[in-house]
């Protein structure tokens, strides 16, 4: 047994360690209640959750008494007609009824009411019957229609009238209930059904909001979105914004997927104002669902509030990727680290740029206004070859739309500026020829495929361009541009026959290498020959072709080529006919006579044939380095 000392011991003992537990204790209360944002924080937080709780409730809440207003309607709508459909089924009984005891009725009071008389006899009492005698004379027979008389011929009867005839008698009033007066007046109560389709869009549109979850994410738009909060305000979240918004703008007349896209822009502009680049992704994503819910022709009034956002956000990403390019290999790989090249999706906003672009080519006023909002920087930055393979094809198809009547590329409100920049555009374009995007570091090289189906866009832009006198004469003085379209055609008609066609051309569903080599020459010589025969009295060839080294020599040698195609071989093979006559003609204008005998003996074989008609009977297919330069004519300068 213990002692009682030591008992006394341990009760002093205990006694001081519970003392010293509830020091300890209120020390941490009190720094839990000095602390600013502990407490306050959870609290403010399980607010906010409230909040969304409540709002979702609500709008499921909403969304249900919807459903159930329109299950209600449909349901009232399908017996209105089963009804109706009763009702009809009856009158017609009863009509069908009412219309035999009528005429039953009328033989009957007929055949009572009239007196009854003896029957006389209609025979002629000759022994003969009746039926064998014909009472008229047989020489005309009683079939046969008569003379019509003058007034009959004018005069058409009452039955042979296609209108009916009019009546003077009054009608008598239909019969009056209830039901019919509620019928007339329920019109006036009924919502419009355009209205109620907006409205059915509204609500949609709302639902899938609620539950629409971003590529690649494991929570939704709006729970994402719960986590960011503009520097100025952290204690309010961007969904906050977002509903509150929403909530608030019930009276524009703008759908709800217009109005998401304003607000959204707002936002958007207040976190590049206060430099916050991480919600960008997800707000851009959030714009491009809203459009997904509406047509082109309503959304495209937006672009004044998105296009000047994409290109602020394109130039934070683009703009040090064009110049860590410049730099090497290494800068480039460093910048594509940075914060705002991870936080922001240019291919994203590409797509976005794209189709607002689309959306305003519907009208020249509307893509002409698009073009004024892009500024000249912005659109060069988009075909720049520091950027992805199809991030420059975007920006082709986006530059596709500015060959208007009066005007290529961004629009500027200073005349001289104006012409300059679109010079540079197609300074920029002929790069292409000859250039191609830079691959990324981690991706293969571009196939040949690829390549060509760059340049084809290129071309198509410049078509484009020739449709309009004011882009034909613009590529007709410009200084570079067709001494690099003669040198890009002389490239790829010798590589017409270095890339080998498909064995199985027939069964491809898209086509070769070869058919898309064999593309880029029949665009470019349509181009080529339309600015030489629209705009030839201005055109000087011999300057043209001195920008270029051994232009002219390019120049004879890729027509020569094209021109001497008489009977296609497997290489040669979609080479169009125009192409040849084209090819044809612009030597025929260009050359002397002494100049086209030197062309044919530059074109000799080697093995020693000196007839030109023999020349012209095969398909030339030498090189460039088997052909006798030296005979060619020289250059005029």
């Amino acid at each position: 047994m213990s002692s009682p000392l030591e008992l006394q011991r341990l009760k002093l003992r205990l006694q001081k360690h519970e003392e010293q537990n509830k020091k300890r204790g209120g020390l941490w209360r009190q720094r839990l209640e000095r602390s600013p944002s502990s407490v306050p924080m959870q609290t403010e937080k399980r607010e906010h959750d409230r909040k969304i709780l409540t709002m979702q409730k609500g709008f499921a809440e909403e969304a249900a008494k919807h459903r159930g207003e329109l299950e209600a309607g449909r349901k009232e709508r399908e017996k209105m007609q089963t009804d109706n459909r009763f009702l009809q089924h009856d009158l017609a009984q009863e009509a069908e009824r009412a219309k035999r005891l009528n005429g039953a009725g009328k033989s009957r009071t007929i055949a009572e009411r009239d007196t009854p008389r003896k029957i006389r006899k209609a025979g002629l009492g000759d022994g003969f019957n009746d039926d064998e005698v014909q009472m008229f004379s047989p020489i005309r027979s009683r079939g046969r229609d008569s003379t019509p008389r003058a007034g009959a011929k004018r005069k058409r009867s009452a039955q042979d009238s296609p209108i009916a005839s009019l009546s003077f008698a009054k009608p008598a009033p239909l019969p009056r209930d209830e039901s019919t007066d509620s019928a007339q007046t329920m019109p006036a109560t009924l919502v419009s059904p355009s209205l109620a389709t907006s409205q059915n869009e509204d609500t949609r549109f709302i639902q899938c909001l609620l539950v629409y979850q971003p590529f690649g994410q494991s929570a939704g738009a709006l729970e994402l979105l719960c986590q960011h909060h503009l520097p100025a305000n952290i204690h309010r979240p961007l969904s906050s914004v977002l509903m509150e918004a929403l909530s608030t703008s019930r009276q524009t007349t703008d759908s709800i997927p217009l109005q998401t896209v304003r607000v959204l822009s707002s936002l958007w502009q207040r976190c590049l104002d206060q430099q916050h680049l991480a919600p960008l992704t997800l707000l851009v994503d959030l714009i491009l669902f809203a459009l997904r819910h509406e047509v082109p022709s309503r959304y495209n009034k937006l672009a004044q509030d998105v296009v000047p956002l994409c290109l602020r956000a394109l130039e934070l990403v683009t703009m040090p990727i064009v110049r860590a390019h410049l730099k090497g290999p290494s800068a480039l790989a460093e910048t594509l680290r940075e914060p705002s090249s991870e936080q922001i999706d240019a291919d994203q906003l590409t797509a976005l740029l794209e189709q607002m672009c689309q959306a305003c080519s519907i009208s020249s006023e509307l893509i002409s206004n698009f073009w004024r909002m892009m500024d000249f920087t912005s659109s060069m930055l988009l075909l720049h070859k520091a950027l992805p393979y199809h991030r420059v094809m975007t920006g082709l198809r986006i530059l596709y739309t500015s060959a208007l009547e009066n005007s290529f590329g961004a629009i500027s409100q200073n005349l001289t500026d104006q012409a300059q920049q679109e010079k540079d555009t197609v300074f920029r374009l002929t790069f292409a020829f000859f250039d191609i995007p830079s691959v990324p570091a981690d991706e293969p090289p571009y196939d040949e495929q690829e390549i060509a189906e760059f340049r084809i866009m290129v071309l198509e832009v410049l078509n484009k361009l020739c449709e309009f006198n004011h882009g034909s004469i613009l590529l007709a003085t410009h200084t570079h541009f067709i001494g690099r379209l003669v040198r890009f055609v002389d490239e790829q008609v010798r590589k017409l026959y270095s890339v080998p066609p498909s064995q199985h051309k027939g069964e491809l569903v898209k086509p070769d290498d070869h058919d898309l080599v064999v593309k880029t020459i029949n665009m470019s010589m349509r181009i080529l020959h339309y600015l030489l025969t629209t705009h030839g009295d201005t055109i000087d060839l011999s300057e043209k072709f001195s920008v270029v080294v051994g232009g002219y020599h390019k120049f004879l040698i890729g027509m020569t080529r094209l021109a001497f195609i008489e009977q296609p071989t497997v290489f040669e093979d979609g080479i169009e006919e125009e192409v040849i006559d084209a090819a044809h003609s612009i030597l025929d204008a260009f050359l002397t006579p002494e100049d086209g005998e030197a062309v044919a003996q530059a074109l000799e074989t080697p093995q020693g044939s000196k007839s030109v008609g023999a020349v012209k009977q095969r398909s030339f297919t030498m090189d460039e380095d088997t052909m006798d330069t030296d005979t060619l004519p020289a250059d005029p300068d």
